[in-house]
C-alpha cells in the first residue's frame, strides 16, 4: 500500500485552511490597525 498520496492530500487541505486562517487574522489586524492610525 502506498500511503504517500493520501498523506499529501490531507497535508495539503491542513496547509490551506490554516492559510486561510492566516489570511483571514491578517485581514482583520489590517483593518485593527487602519483605524487605529485613522483615529490618531
Amino acid at each position: 500500500m502506498n500511503h504517500d498520496g493520501t498523506t499529501g492530500t490531507t497535508m495539503r487541505v491542513v496547509l490551506q485552511s490554516e492559510l486561510s486562517q492566516v489570511s483571514h487574522f491578517a485581514f482583520l489586524a489590517t483593518l485593527i490597525v487602519s483605524c487605529c492610525l485613522a483615529e490618531s
